[in-house]
């Protein structure tokens, strides 16, 4: 079986764009205050998020669910 699509080593573009239309975004220098305000909207519309951390001396993940309960000004 043949594939009609070219291969592409990178996993990450379709063609010449990005995949992921915000990686373009990130590559940009913003100033501090407004990647902060766009975390903080981002964080705002999220109902629940994950945090994991890795303990350092086994390597081993742990996850907790976690709910925003307020921001600071």
């Amino acid at each position: 079986m043949t594939s009609t699509l070219s291969h592409n080593p990178n996993n990450n573009m379709i063609g010449n764009q990005p995949a992921d239309p915000y990686t373009a975004l990130n590559h940009s220098e913003a100033p501090v205050k407004e990647k902060m305000e766009n975390f903080i909207h981002f964080i705002k519309r999220c109902k629940y998020g994950m945090l994991t951390t890795r303990d350092a001396n086994t390597g081993l993940l742990a996850s907790r669910c976690m709910e925003l309960a307020a921001t600071v000004s």
